[in-house]
């Protein structure tokens, strides 16, 4: 038998999260995905959180995470997400993190601010 060296390669981060439309109670995130090693395969999951002040890694375990976020599609591919049950005339701030299979999380994504309507 061969020993096959753990996955100790985190999935890159997401770099371009953005706001694609907005409601008095929802939010339309999009993005590419990134892969599991890197930008290279396919995640097993993603993590969507969100905050009405701002998200840094530092206090990423108080925002407030999101629930149904899609499954991750192949390096590249382009994803998107609907945030909802949100205050309306609220600031929000929403970022996302990428793990792989093996429980290896990617760095904090570039962090979105949006007020609903």
């Amino acid at each position: 038998t061969t020993l096959v060296p753990p996955d100790i390669t985190s999935p890159a981060a997401v770099t371009n999260l953005t706001l694609v439309g907005k409601s008095s109670s929802s939010a339309k995130l999009a993005w590419s995905a990134p892969g599991d090693d890197g930008n290279q395969g396919t995640a097993a999951s993603y993590d969507i959180r969100y905050a009405t002040s701002g998200i840094t890694a530092a206090n990423w375990d108080q925002a407030i995470q999101a629930v149904g976020e899609p499954a991750p599609l192949p390096a590249g591919s382009s994803q998107s997400y609907n945030l909802t049950n949100l205050r309306r005339r609220t600031t929000y701030y929403t970022a996302i993190k990428t793990i792989d299979e093996a429980g290896n999380v990617s760095v904090l994504s570039n962090v979105v601010t949006f007020r609903t309507k």
